[in-house]
């Protein structure tokens, strides 16, 4: 996610559910759909408090330019971002889990505290 604040395109009080691969083009037909002038309303604010009002097609195709631009940075942020994850992901698949254990190759192999651990227990003989 973006260290800044956030972008919204609202209309009605409402803000539009926009994609984050849309393009301007895309933006600005949602908005349109939704949207007729004077009745309706438009705004393009931010999360921290920020409105600017759209008063015509002009401002609102002005708008749906810079939230394709806010959009695309922050798709290219969150792809950075999992481009990193999954390279340390990889580098730890990579890596060895702990060190490997001593393989049994014959019973000879095997020492008393293995016996134990396997349940066989030793009875001193005298």
């Amino acid at each position: 996610m973006p260290d800044g604040p956030t972008m919204y395109l609202r209309v009605n009080n409402r803000r539009l559910a926009i994609h984050p691969t849309s393009s301007e083009h895309e933006i600005y037909e949602l908005a349109m759909g939704k949207l007729a002038w004077p009745k309706n309303k438009a705004y393009l604010e931010w999360d921290d408090g920020k409105v600017v009002p759209i008063h015509d097609d002009h401002e609102l195709r002005l708008a749906a330019r810079i939230l394709d631009a806010f959009l695309y940075h922050e798709v290219k942020d969150w792809r950075a971002q999992l481009l990193r994850m999954e390279a340390k992901v990889q580098k730890h698949m990579q890596e060895p889990d702990s060190e490997p254990e001593d393989e049994v190759r014959s019973e000879d192999d095997i020492t008393m505290d293995d016996y134990y651990m396997m349940g066989f227990r030793h009875e001193i003989c005298n």
